[in-house]
């Protein structure tokens, strides 16, 4: 008798990641259907205002001239620093290296013994109002002196001791023509003139050569860091402008020294050091720009050229037609640029690319067409445009497809 066997069929169920797969696919399904039916989405082209701001550290570069003197030891200042002076103005007096010193202080001994027995005469025979006076104005220049030094402010101090040189000449005039000359204060004056000629050998007046805004403080990067040489610039002459290091070395073998700059106060630059490229700093694009330390005095900055050199880095050169002010003197800043772009203003998500041409899709009587636009500004959602073509104008109210 012949047995059957028989095969036990063995029934699977069903597992959570079959379901969990199943549950996918059926949502994926729905959405789809969903968005079919729904359509795409649009949006009405709008004016609109985005803003671009951003803080860079800079170098500045003016349009300046250094002048040697004669390599001195002594210099007596005319000029202060800002000031705005023309050709042939007396910017200092200079005495040369090795002058004798002991000459110096001999003529302010006399000077000094001049003006004591004068004004012991004059005020032996009354009290002189307008001594008093010229007496008052000095004492005050003196303390506003002493609080420029505590300060630290050395361009006020040197147009201050002008001031004080001006007052102490004028009381020196005063007193000589209202006292009487004697024996002693004849032998004072003949020592004094004596003490004048023999420093006169050594003295050297400096003019300026041609008009400009006057500086005394030099750091020795002014004959690289100039506008004719921008285009030979590198990143490393950048760097050491950023280090803060003065190249300015002094000797007294040399026959000459520098002493003063020249500056076109209404010329200047900034240039910005980049790793990486700036998509808004494009030519003939201006920004507003304010300075730490000087945010009272904004200037209007121009994109004049790039440069890539070979060092490596990109250079971004921005030129500003507007009084420099108290930044005649500073090499390194840092400054905030800020500009507002006005527009048709669109979410992100208008823009499409076709055939690798960017453009937006426009809905005309319920057929779409596509227009090639360039974006002018642009952040992370949304989008300042214009149209690419000549003649085609985006206007508010015009309504285009969103992805």
């Amino acid at each position: 008798m012949n047995r059957t066997t028989r095969r036990r069929r063995v029934r699977r169920r069903p597992t959570t990641r079959f379901y969990i797969i199943i549950g996918a696919f059926a949502l994926a399904v729905i959405l789809l259907f969903t968005l079919v039916l729904r359509g795409p989405e649009y949006q009405e082209l709008s004016e609109g205002t985005m803003v671009f701001e951003n803080t860079y550290p800079v170098v500045l570069i003016r349009d300046e001239t250094v002048y040697n003197a004669t390599n001195y030891g002594h210099a007596v200042f005319y000029a202060s620093e800002g000031e705005r002076v023309s050709k042939g103005s007396k910017i200092a007096e200079v005495y040369r290296w090795g002058y004798n010193e002991s000459l110096f202080k001999d003529l302010i001994s006399i000077q000094q013994q001049i003006q004591d027995y004068q004004e012991n005469v004059i005020w032996r025979d009354a009290v002189n109002r307008d001594l008093n006076t010229l007496n008052s104005k000095i004492a005050a220049k003196m303390e506003e002196i002493a609080s420029a030094v505590s300060n630290g402010t050395a361009s006020d101090v040197i147009a201050l001791e002008r001031g004080l040189s001006e007052l102490l000449s004028q009381k020196q005039n005063f007193l000589k023509n209202n006292v009487k000359a004697d024996d002693q204060l004849s032998r004072l004056y003949s020592q004094e003139q004596q003490l004048k000629e023999s420093l006169a050998s050594w003295r050297e007046d400096v003019v300026a050569d041609s008009s400009g805004m006057v500086s005394f403080n030099l750091d020795g990067h002014e004959k690289v860091l100039n506008p004719t040489n921008m285009d030979k610039l590198t990143k490393g002459d950048i760097q050491s402008a950023k280090s803060s290091t003065s190249k300015i070395t002094y000797s007294s073998d040399g026959t000459t020294r520098p002493l003063y700059r020249l500056v076109n106060n209404y010329t200047w630059y900034c240039v910005i050091l980049a790793e990486d490229s700036i998509k808004e700093m494009k030519k003939d694009e201006k920004f507003l720009m304010t300075f730490e330390g000087y945010l009272d005095r904004p200037h209007e900055g121009k994109i004049i050229g790039t440069r890539k050199p070979e060092d490596g880095g990109i250079l971004y050169f921005v030129e500003i037609q507007e009084d420099i002010g108290p930044l005649i003197s500073v090499r390194n800043a840092v400054t905030t640029m800020r500009k507002e772009y006005t527009g048709i203003k669109v979410d992100k998500r208008a823009l499409f690319t076709v055939d690798n041409v960017l453009g937006i899709k426009v809905v005309k009587e319920g057929a779409t067409e596509f227009m090639p636009v360039t974006i002018v500004f642009e952040d992370e959602t949304h989008a300042i445009i214009e149209a690419a073509e000549d003649g085609t104008v985006l206007s508010g109210g015009t309504k285009v497809v969103l992805q």
